[in-house]
């Protein structure tokens, strides 16, 4: 079950098969490679996956020197994740699993500290796409949340962060706390009554 198909962008011959079950398989020049470049299974949910799993990868701009990739997924309590890894030193086909560092997300604005997730009430709709843009920042885009025609509402709810795309400068040093820093152009940037990530 292939989600997307990432071109690494410090090798013209290597791309990233995104397996919604957890597996980021390499091609090189077409041919599948081994070991997997990442393997999350053991951090979703159990299967049937539905519309949950692994659902986006996305390699920083500074790639080829900073070695950070981002990956987001469901993890296994049915929230939405997104982790920032390191490209092995020894392998440039495979990523560091003892890199992994799990952005922080508010849980609301009088709770900016939050949590490594972002909590998803049903099991689907949880969307999950994650890219660079052409100015250097990450988005990532959630669904509603879930059940059918969003029943609680949470895409015109402006104090969640579902339903929404957010956009995030995620060039802070390694041993920043939240993982990211909040773009001074986002519209809510200056606003203390909602979540300022969303774009």
């Amino acid at each position: 079950a292939p989600v997307c198909f990432v071109q690494d962008p410090s090798d013209p011959t290597v791309q990233m098969v995104v397996e919604q079950g957890g597996h980021v398989r390499v091609l090189k020049n077409g041919v599948t490679q081994g070991p997997d470049f990442l393997d999350v299974s053991a951090l979703l949910p159990s299967a049937p996956l539905g519309e949950r799993g692994l659902l986006g990868l996305a390699f920083a701009p500074d790639y080829a020197t900073s070695r950070r990739v981002y990956v987001s997924y469901t993890n296994s309590g049915g929230h939405s994740v997104v982790s920032r890894y390191l490209r092995s030193t020894g392998n440039a086909l495979q990523a560091d699993a003892s890199t992994r560092f799990d952005l922080v997300w508010p849980v609301s604005p009088t709770n900016p500290n939050g949590t490594a997730y972002v909590t998803q009430p049903y099991t689907n709709h949880n969307g999950g796409n994650i890219a660079f843009g052409p100015d250097g920042y990450l988005y990532f885009g959630l669904g509603d949340g879930g059940s059918g025609n969003d029943p609680q509402h949470d895409a015109q709810n402006p104090l969640t962060l579902l339903g929404k795309r957010h956009r995030l400068e995620v060039s802070v040093p390694d041993n920043d706390p939240k993982g990211y820093a909040i773009p001074p152009s986002n519209p809510f940037a200056a606003r203390t009554d909602v979540p300022n990530e969303i774009w």
